[in-house]
């Protein structure tokens, strides 16, 4: 799958995102906030998504 790196290191955004990858003829990429997703309620927690980047 590749390595997940921060997605912006020099403004503090503790979000990293997974290199683009290929399944069930879809592209996605992983995404984790470490510390939550306060932007839907998730400080506090780990907040893991699964998102489609695009279509093969």
């Amino acid at each position: 799958m590749g390595s997940i790196a921060p997605e912006d290191e020099e403004s503090g955004i503790d979000k990293f995102e997974s290199n683009e990858f290929e399944a069930g003829g879809h592209k996605w990429k992983m995404i984790v906030y470490p510390d939550g997703n306060t932007h839907e309620n998730g400080s506090g927690h780990i907040s893991v998504y699964l998102a489609i980047s695009g279509t093969s």
